[in-house]
């Protein structure tokens, strides 16, 4: 395997995809794609047929002898396709005679969709992103943004304080609030080890223990103002913090995905510009960093316990579900990414293009995997 490189020049742009499909018979296939999915064909010669429609192109290839698509089980799925009026599009199909898979439905992802199965067995999956609930998934009390009005905090007790009256003023019923109430154990663990100098460098733990935490109060920040001011990693916390079947374990864990994986490395940055040095050549600091990984542990592993509070009398595997979740996402590979990320984000100082394009890409990835961890674990009440 070649090794891993961090950070190239991009010198080439992806223009698009075809899929190619294995048919046994092409004029069949053809026809299923012409006639009953309304593509157009663009090219054909003896053994293949170029189709497309919109921005979906396939390429059918005959070949008799291969095994059907429908004999390899999950591989047979091939694309998910975008459509931009996804019941019109169905009603469409059923008009031209195709039998879809299940009628279009919503999806805990953002996503209305539905699927169609070929002849030979070849799985694709429609599908059109959907607005969230957004007037009560997204505004905050007025109570919570009167306190991070208050912002920036300038010490870690300013920090706890926050958090504090945050916990007091959020509802149980409230997602946001286990995330806040994870942070502040976390936070208070922190501000004790610093109060008996636990720490190397104490300066620098508190610079980035502040900056960090601003991070998070500038999320709420934005979701007071609207769902197209967060930030990508936070907006599936904000916008599921009210649906139902969600487990606080799940909403505390996607909060820390946001926090650690997007903000931590924006933070270690902002503390080392407040102190001085760099995070390339800084042993002790590191070292410092990477101690708050037993508290942020010990904290976890306490937080479950009270975090399950309303889980007896579940199905079992409901809360196996749950167990799966936590298992999905380690604190401590997650924040040594994050001090990595940080490193890039340091060297990338001097070209901010490419530093900006970096860093939303870490955004975006930071949410899809934020809204793997918010999948809802029943279709009843939370937990």
């Amino acid at each position: 395997m070649p090794a891993r490189i961090d950070c190239v020049t991009l010198m080439a742009t992806l223009t698009g995809t075809r899929s190619v499909l294995a048919v046994q018979h092409l004029p069949t296939s053809v026809a299923f794609f012409r006639d009953g999915l309304g593509f157009s064909i663009d090219f054909d010669v003896d053994g293949w047929c170029f189709l497309s429609r919109g921005g979906c192109r396939v390429m059918l290839g005959e070949c008799p002898d291969a095994m059907p698509a429908r004999q390899t089980g999950d591989h047979s799925y091939f694309a998910y396709i975008g459509v931009d009026a996804i019941d019109e599009f169905y009603e469409e199909l059923r008009a031209r005679g195709v039998q879809s898979d299940d009628e279009p439905k919503d999806t805990p992802w953002g996503l209305r969709q539905f699927g169609v199965t070929s002849p030979d067995g070849h799985r694709m999956t429609f599908g059109q992103e959907i607005a969230p609930p957004r007037t009560r998934a997204i505004t905050m009390p007025t109570s919570v943004a009167d306190i991070v009005a208050n912002a920036p905090a300038r010490s870690i007790d300013d920090v706890v304080a926050m958090m504090t009256a945050i916990d007091q003023r959020l509802p149980d019923t409230d997602g946001v609030k286990w995330f806040n109430r994870l942070y502040l154990r976390v936070t208070e663990g922190v501000l004790r080890e610093v109060q008996v100098s636990h720490y190397q460098d104490l300066p620098f733990m508190t610079a980035l223990d502040v900056a960090f935490a601003n991070l998070y109060f500038d999320a709420i920040i934005a979701a007071q103002r609207g769902a197209e001011h967060i930030p990508s990693a936070w907006r599936p916390l904000f916008e599921c913090r009210h649906r139902p079947g969600i487990a606080r374990l799940q909403f505390a864990l996607a909060g820390m995905n946001a926090h650690i994986n997007r903000d931590l490395p924006a933070g270690i940055v902002q503390a080392f510009e407040s102190v001085g040095g760099e995070p390339t050549r800084h042993p002790i600091r590191r070292t410092d960093f990477d101690n708050v990984n037993d508290l942020l542990e010990r904290v976890e592993g306490t937080v479950k316990v009270e975090f399950s509070v309303g889980l007896i009398g579940v199905i079992d595997n409901m809360a196996g579900r749950v167990d799966d979740v936590a298992a999905m996402w380690k604190v401590r590979a997650a924040r040594a990414a994050a001090w990595t990320n940080a490193e890039v984000l340091w060297t990338l100082r001097s070209t901010l293009l490419l530093r900006r394009s970096f860093f939303e890409s870490l955004d975006r990835f930071t949410g899809l995997a934020s809204r793997g961890l918010l999948l809802p674990i029943a279709d009843h009440v939370r937990t």
